[in-house]
């Protein structure tokens, strides 16, 4: 009873399979990124059917104008693990599979990375090392992941990674090499700057230039360096640098100097010992000659050091 049961059940699922007779056409075009039995299947395939072949996947795309060959004895095996008896589909000898790709072109790609770019660094000018790639995907929609752009080390060369997606398939990742610079202003020395001078506007002009080619630690143009002056000689041509420059001490460590005080209703002066050097702007610690107390106070000026004591609420 359940050797006839087992056939009654493979006949079942035979005739289940080719309720319509099925075929294989001898060349195929595929277009998605993985192919399977049914993309071979020549004709309408029932939806029982056509779920089963859906799920051999026979491999990748060929790239353009490449082409696969499946033999009939290859197809054959495969179609069996399946599940399907063979003997009455019309299989041909061998089957010719190309592929059916649209070229993303290395302009069209390069437009992409711009335009994603341009959001993040309006200013900055965004060259290629390398011949860009070109890049093949299915037909339809295709779309350019652009992978942390903040990350990207500015100026200079930088490692853009993008992925590639076609329609909700991932395609492809591409590790492209850029160029990241941008035109900024600098200081540059109209005339020969002796060591140990105060920095003047009047020996310097503001030029425009690719920030890549400045020395590192530059002073940008939009900044006026003041109260400074230059640790070596600096010729004509030279582009400004921090480095080239120190601070000036309107006060030394040890200095006498004035420490003017301003409360609300009035202003007095004592005299006190500077602890520390200060340029303009920086707060150094002073001894009060009068009670010995230490005082923090703010560079005014040589020898002379300012405390706010006024209540800010009034």
């Amino acid at each position: 009873m359940k050797g006839i049961l087992l056939i009654l059940s493979v006949m079942l699922i035979s005739n289940l399979a080719l309720a319509e007779p099925l075929s294989l056409a001898s060349q195929v075009e595929v277009a998605t990124a993985q192919y399977t039995l049914l993309d071979l299947m020549d004709g309408q395939v029932e939806d029982e059917v056509a779920a089963k072949l859906s799920d051999m996947v026979l491999g990748n795309a060929p790239g353009p104008g490449q082409t696969h060959f499946y033999s009939r004895g290859y197809l054959i095996y495969l179609l069996r693990a399946c599940g399907f008896n063979t003997q009455a589909m019309d299989i041909p000898e061998r089957v010719e599979v190309s592929s059916h790709l649209q070229n993303i072109t290395p302009e069209k790609l390069q437009d992409r990375i711009l335009a994603m770019m341009a959001g993040n660094t309006p200013s900055w000018i965004i060259s290629f090392n390398n011949k860009l790639p070109e890049v093949w995907v299915p037909p339809g929609e295709f779309s350019l992941d652009l992978q942390q752009p903040e990350n990207l080390r500015i100026p200079g060369n930088n490692i853009l990674i993008i992925n590639v997606w076609s329609g909700e398939t991932m395609w492809q990742t591409l590790r492209l090499s850029v160029f990241l610079d941008r035109e900024v202003e600098a200081y540059k020395v109209k005339k020969e700057i002796s060591r140990g001078a105060a920095l003047s506007l009047t020996n310097l002009e503001k030029v425009a230039k690719l920030e890549s080619s400045l020395p590192h630690n530059y002073v940008p143009g939009e900044i006026q360096p003041e109260n400074v002056k230059v640790l070596r000689d600096l010729k004509e041509g030279t582009i400004i640098s921090w480095y080239h420059l120190e601070e000036i001490s309107l006060i030394s460590r040890g200095d006498q100097v004035t420490v003017r005080i301003a409360a609300n209703n009035l202003v007095i002066d004592v005299t006190g010992t500077a602890l520390e050097k200060g340029g303009y702007g920086d707060e150094i610690r002073v001894k009060s000659k009068h009670n010995g107390e230490i005082l923090t106070a703010l560079v005014v000026d040589r020898g002379l050091v300012y405390i706010d004591l006024r209540d800010k609420g009034e």
